[in-house]
């Protein structure tokens, strides 16, 4: 997933301060690697270390965006949990 309009965005229960909806962000799936991989790899692009990184193993993909602030995230059954 990348950009999102309002009402795709309302459709996947998006956040209403989505970055998708702003075009900064995008969900992934890099084939052969995991979540933990994949956030590893993220955590080497300076705009998305600088920005948010969201890790939804129950889903298979990683959350990426260039946001103001750098903020860590898990989902798991639904339940995010905010690291630090």
């Amino acid at each position: 997933s990348g950009f999102r309009c309002t009402k795709h965005n309302e459709a996947v229960n998006g956040s209403n301060t989505s970055q998708h909806c702003q075009g900064r962000a995008a969900d992934v799936c890099i084939l052969g690697m995991g979540v933990d991989q994949m956030r590893d790899e993220a955590e080497r692009i300076a705009a998305f270390a600088a920005g948010g990184i969201g890790i939804y193993p129950d889903r298979g993909f990683l959350h990426v965006d260039t946001r103001e602030h750098a903020c860590r995230w898990v989902c798991e059954r639904g339940v995010y949990r905010y690291l630090t």
